[in-house]
């Protein structure tokens, strides 16, 4: 009965101001979308992130993440929100990102900001790791002078909303009928 119950619920549109909402597309996921990038910021400030690298680094991080989760939990069909597309991507913007920072400091930020967006945007095509939001974490990199630790918290705050898709299907999905 519980199970009947809450599928009811959640297949219920909310109508307001002419707006349909439904419970179950919109609202549940834009819920986790908050909840996981809510989670990242605040592990991202308990690690010093901002305070390690500048203030401002983690914005861009902050942004380049919440952009993904929206992509992941609000049009979970694109192909930019497939798992592997995601974790591919940001891990090259990582190593990317990386090695433009210690280009820009030879070459100048403008150079290394161009040379990192420009192999990241052909390594993402030729690796099928289409996730533009990725491209930012390589500026991150560049502008805040963030070392081989960045990679490490980068592909952290991947494995945590990785995680979080992961519980959701398993166990959102027994309760309430996703397609």
């Amino acid at each position: 009965m519980a199970y009947i119950s809450v599928k009811k619920v959640v297949n219920k549109r909310v109508k307001k101001s002419g707006f349909e909402i439904e419970v179950k597309r919109v609202i549940i996921p834009a819920f986790l979308t908050a909840l996981s990038v809510a989670i990242v910021v605040y592990l991202l400030v308990s690690f010093g992130f901002d305070i390690k690298y500048g203030s401002g680094s983690s914005l861009i991080v902050f942004a380049s993440l919440g952009s993904s989760a929206f992509i992941m939990f609000m049009t979970p069909k694109s192909k930019a929100a497939k798992s592997s597309k995601f974790a591919k991507s940001y891990l090259l913007a990582g190593i990317i990102g990386y090695i433009s920072y210690l280009i820009a400091a030879y070459m100048g930020v403008y150079i290394g900001f161009f040379i990192g967006v420009f192999i990241m945007s052909i390594l993402m095509y030729l690796l099928k790791a289409e996730h533009p939001p990725a491209v930012g974490i390589v500026l991150v990199f560049v502008m805040f002078k963030i070392g081989i630790l960045g990679i490490v918290l980068i592909v952290a705050s991947v494995m945590f909303l990785l995680l979080i898709k992961y519980l959701f299907n398993r166990t959102l999905s027994k309760f309430i009928l996703f397609d």
